[in-house]
């Protein structure tokens, strides 16, 4: 009896579906890379043990309460519940306060994680990034942006999170680089409760007796307490960009009337070949960033398995270390994957883009 290699995928977000859509997408990124390592087994007759594998492999979804709906902790745990099921490689979390609290679990267990967070912070021995937007990388994206537009006094609303704090301590570093003033910075609640109050702040200074004005708007954050910040800037003529957050927008699309002309970072971009590649094999078109990063984070530990050293999270994390320059299906035509020694982030190359909010629809800028 053949003994399946258990793959763990741990979600952090509640999926309607109980995460079936998740779930095929990752099967379809490593249904393709059997495909791609079955036409190459003629030329390497003697990795067929190693290709053979990808045959046996069951996926062990996970959905952990983790931050905003819980602890971060929480995460922590589901990694060692994980382990305690025999998984050999872990994808997740998403959100980079639970990321953080897994690497050290990830790190303790000797367990092989892949997350998808924004936050080069979550890298160690045994945590491996595929980065869905960059805490550290999007501020400079902004800034130049905001340059080209001509704006120069800068407005922040902060969100209250590690998210928030780290997004706008790289902004501080750009804006010096790039000439801009930062005029003051707006605190927001996680919830976005306090919206109307950080927007009677943003008011004040825009109208108040120094004449300060504000030339744009920036907003960092996680993305829930967007709604809230949108809902109460309704009317106001500032331009907005912000960090990755308005991804939301692809899974509550009622939200995007509130963030219409709003800019902001993402990492699809319709001309990469892969990214259309995967529409094809999937049938349909893929809807934001999820849908190519499931594919692509499925492959990237789909290539580690066939790479493995044994099938075991130490040779797991070997295998991670051999995967080299796999087109990615985010980012700009040309982005590509992979890991090394010492090397845990996997996108290289323009993996960040700016896109818009218009009539409902994410549009290129």
């Amino acid at each position: 009896m053949t003994v399946s290699i258990r793959i763990g995928i741990l979600y952090e977000l509640a999926q309607a579906d109980g995460g079936a859509e998740m779930l095929a997408l990752f099967r379809l990124g490593f249904d393709d890379t059997r495909r791609v390592w079955a036409g190459a087994a003629e030329h390497r007759p003697d990795m067929a043990a190693a290709i053979a594998r990808l045959d046996d492999v069951e996926l062990v979804y996970h959905e952990a309460a983790g931050y905003p709906r819980g602890e971060p902790d929480v995460c922590a745990e589901a990694s060692r519940s994980l382990a305690a099921q025999g998984v050999v490689a872990v994808i997740g979390p998403a959100i980079s306060d639970n990321a953080i609290a897994c690497t050290a679990a990830a790190d303790e267990l000797r367990l092989p994680h892949l997350n998808w967070s924004g936050s080069q912070r979550t890298r160690s021995d045994w945590m491996f990034h595929y980065q869905i937007g960059s805490l550290e990388e999007e501020a400079y994206v902004i800034a130049r942006h905001l340059v080209a537009r001509g704006a120069r006094r800068i407005v922040v609303v902060e969100e209250q999170s590690i998210i928030g704090r780290e997004y706008n301590e790289f902004l501080h570093d750009a804006a010096a680089i790039y000439g801009l003033e930062l005029v003051a910075v707006v605190p927001l609640s996680a919830s976005g409760d306090d919206g109307a109050e950080a927007v009677a702040r943003l008011d004040a200074l825009a109208g108040g007796a120094d004449g300060a004005g504000i030339d744009a708007v920036v907003y960092f954050g996680l993305g829930l307490s967007s709604r809230g910040l949108g809902v109460a800037m309704r009317g106001r003529p500032w331009p907005v960009i912000t960090n990755s957050a308005l991804m939301f927008g692809y899974v509550h699309p009622d939200w995007t009337a509130d963030f219409e002309g709003w800019a902001y970072v993402d990492a699809v971009h319709e001309a990469n070949p892969e990214l259309q590649r995967l529409a094809a094999l999937a049938g349909r078109e893929t809807v934001g960033p999820s849908h190519p990063g499931h594919f692509d984070m499925a492959r990237l530990v789909a290539n580690a398995l066939v790479h493995a050293s044994e099938v075991s999270p130490a040779g797991m994390r070997v295998g991670l270390e051999r995967v080299k320059q796999i087109p990615a299906a985010l980012g700009e035509p040309g982005t590509i994957m992979g890991f090394g020694n010492w090397k845990r982030g996997a996108l290289e190359g323009g993996y960040l883009v700016l896109r818009r909010w218009e009539a409902g629809r994410s549009v290129l800028l």
